[in-house]
């Protein structure tokens, strides 16, 4: 995994992708800044004008209890979709961790810190895309909603790569840069992989 510690990440395809084929992704980029609007939101749970970010340098949390990792906005957003990097310069609130919050001031993610109103990109770093490792504990998704999310990088690769050329693109598993190649390569593996 690269090493994501001068980095805070906003994932754009919801909770495990569910919201990839949206291509929030896009529509930020346009806009040239990441809203907090209602419409805008990545999660239902997320609080309106501010901005859910991932901070990666937080330590996987386990419930003394039950023995198992707690919900992490890392695992469950940042390496299912693509994902802004931006830099840790920003001004930055932790809410307090609550298990199945539904409070604004809280979150029931241990490593989200939040950013008090529109974020701009001036202060993006790079574009993530978890470009998955055949064969590897990743994430909890099926070979086929992977190759599913695959295509739809592809094609958010593609405008991205034409249209917003100076952003830099990386693989969040290797830190390479990344492109449309790269990610028709990955697809042709797991079409393989799907097919069985």
């Amino acid at each position: 995994m690269m090493n994501l510690d001068k980095y805070y990440l906003h994932a754009t395809g919801g909770y495990k992708g569910t919201k990839n084929d949206e291509n929030k992704i896009l529509n930020i980029l346009l806009e040239g800044k990441v809203k907090g609007e209602e419409e805008n939101k990545n999660y239902y749970k997320s609080p309106i004008h501010k901005v859910c970010l991932c901070d990666t340098t937080k330590p996987i949390v386990y419930d003394p209890i039950y023995h198992v990792e707690l919900l992490s906005a890392f695992k469950g957003f940042v390496l299912c979709s693509p994902s802004l990097a931006f830099s840790r310069d920003l001004q930055v609130e932790t809410p307090d961790y609550k298990l199945y919050t539904f409070y604004e001031n809280e979150s029931d993610m241990y490593d989200e810190v939040r950013y008090n109103g529109e974020l701009s990109l001036e202060q993006l770093e790079f574009i993530s895309f978890p470009i998955w490792p055949i064969h590897r504990l990743t994430v909890d998704l099926t070979n086929s909603r992977k190759l599913h999310y695959l295509e739809i990088f592809k094609q958010n690769l593609q405008v991205i790569s034409t249209q917003y050329s100076l952003i830099e693109t990386k693989d969040i598993y290797t830190g390479n840069t990344i492109t449309v190649d790269d990610i028709e390569k990955h697809i042709k593996i797991y079409q393989k992989e799907v097919r069985g």
